[in-house]
């Protein structure tokens, strides 16, 4: 049998346990770290992969083809090689069932353009802002971006362009959040019976006592 002092230190630890704490330190259902592999089609048309680095930020990179610096070709002699990151800044609400969170982001881009018969290298910078809706049950996530792009080797070149995309999550699914834990019956103690005084008993005349007579 366990003490009772042991009982009620059991049960203290117990309700410093917040909710908050009891979710954090819970398994992450399929385990891993959030990976996410999808399709763009824009500028440029690419294939993406996104690591998961935080709960609202990832890493990704990009093959594809940049159709705006050949764009008779439809870019098939500019492949592009890309690599960011992205932060959901703003959670907006809810949409189509899914999150919906305002992103920003900084990316690299790199591509070889061909130029007679040598191939010249070519980079540039980009400051995507996006629409994102991921989450929910599905694995299934959707994004918009617009994003300005400055080449700046060999020349300083601007641009705006826009894509739009969808990435399928591959591993590290979000857990569901645990039932909180049912607090404990709070025991009521019975409150104590007042006491009623007993009435007091009346006097009973003695006996034998005759009262005094007054004399005239």
């Amino acid at each position: 049998a366990t003490p009772a002092f042991a009982q009620e230190e059991a049960g203290d630890e117990a309700a410093e346990t917040s909710p908050d704490e009891a979710l954090s330190e819970a398994p992450t259902a399929g385990g891993g770290v959030p990976m996410e592999l999808g399709l763009e089609v824009g500028e440029p048309t690419a294939l993406r992969f996104a690591l998961g680095l935080t709960s609202a930020g990832r890493l990704y990179t990009r093959i594809g083809l940049l159709h705006r610096s050949e764009p008779f070709g439809f870019g098939m002699a500019a492949p592009n090689f890309g690599l960011g990151y992205e932060h959901d800044l703003v959670t907006l609400g809810t949409m189509l069932g899914r999150e919906a969170s305002l992103t920003v982001g900084f990316g690299l881009n790199v591509w070889a353009q061909s130029a007679a018969i040598r191939l010249r290298p070519l980079f540039g910078v980009e400051l995507p802002i996006g629409l994102r809706l991921a989450g929910g049950s599905s694995p299934l996530s959707v994004h918009a971006v617009v994003a300005p792009q400055l080449d700046i080797v060999p020349g300083m070149v601007p641009a705006l362009v826009a894509s739009f995309g969808f990435s399928w999550r591959l591993s590290g699914a979000a857990a569901k959040p645990a039932p909180e834990p049912e607090p404990a019956p709070e025991v009521v103690e019975p409150e104590p019976e007042e006491k009623t005084a007993k009435p007091a008993k009346k006097a009973k005349p003695k006996r034998g006592v005759r009262p005094k007579r007054r004399k005239l």
